[in-house]
């Protein structure tokens, strides 16, 4: 029995541009970014901040700009850090080398990134997120729920949003998402 690398094995989701219809885009993104989840207590932030050469928000839901991506805190002691490659490996280097105590995990295999965007982005996401996205404005990361799976929602920008969700979780999330954005499109035409 041959077993193939998992770069070769097929994802359960396969195209890359899911929908797109007027007002509206759900597309997959590629797997070229790792993603990093650190842990650092609260009081430490800043000292490990320095260390590692990255300003680490220190409100929940905000996020900065890194060299090659961004970090986004997620609680209190706890941020998601996405970045290209190159920049990943540099980052690990230096964190191997702080003396503050931390825990700096990749766990990029473990998730896909799905990309809402469009005028109707907002519209489509609060058909199944709880949150409020009328407040949720570029620059703000939380995790919440989308459809009762638990994900990692950033916005990107006014009309850009971007979902990490497990792996396992994706081809129903994504499924989900295309049935919802077909239906606001069958609304839309009703109502004009």
């Amino acid at each position: 029995m041959t077993i193939l690398p998992s770069s070769l094995q097929p994802d359960p989701i396969q195209m890359v541009q899911l929908i797109e219809q007027d007002g509206l885009a759900i597309t997959l993104m590629p797997e070229d970014k790792t993603r990093l989840s650190l842990r650092v207590a609260p009081s430490d932030r800043e000292a490990f901040g320095k260390q590692i050469g990255a300003l680490l928000p220190d409100q929940i839901g905000q996020q900065a700009q890194m060299e090659g991506g961004s970090v986004a805190c997620l609680g209190p002691d706890e941020w998601m850090v996405s970045l290209a490659n190159d920049p990943a490996l540099s980052l690990k280097d230096r964190a191997l080398t702080a003396t503050v105590p931390h825990a700096l995990v990749d766990i990029s295999s473990r998730e896909f990134s799905l990309v809402i965007s469009g005028a109707d982005s907002r519209e489509l996401l609060s058909v199944g997120c709880p949150r409020n996205l009328n407040h949720f404005t570029a620059g703000k990361a939380c995790r919440t729920l989308c459809f009762d799976v638990s994900v990692i929602l950033w916005c990107e920008a006014e009309d850009r949003f971007r979902i990490d969700v497990w792996r396992s979780f994706a081809p129903h999330l994504a499924s989900l998402l295309q049935q919802s954005a077909k239906a606001l499109a069958a609304e839309k035409r009703l109502h004009a």
